[in-house]
């Protein structure tokens, strides 16, 4: 999978195909978060907004700023 998100975001990969790819990650989602009856579904839904507002509003911060940094490096050097 890493190397998929290398070639998409190096601009290797069609959009054509990114947004196929992301679809089918949605859909993979969307089945692991179905949990049936409205019951189990409202209990799910609990446990994730408990666990929500637990954890930090960002994680993995220094990976967000590598990639900020790197593009406006890339960036600046092209002009």
């Amino acid at each position: 999978m890493s190397l998929l998100i290398d070639m998409a975001e190096s601009g290797l990969m069609p959009d054509r195909l990114i947004r196929l790819g992301i679809r089918q990650l949605d859909r993979k989602r969307l089945q692991e978060e179905n949990h049936g009856q409205n019951m189990q579904q409202r209990s799910a839904l609990d446990d994730f907004i408990s666990e929500m507002n637990q954890s930090p509003i960002a994680i993995k911060t220094h990976k967000a700023n590598e990639q900020h940094y790197y593009e406006r490096f890339q960036h600046r050097s092209a002009i």
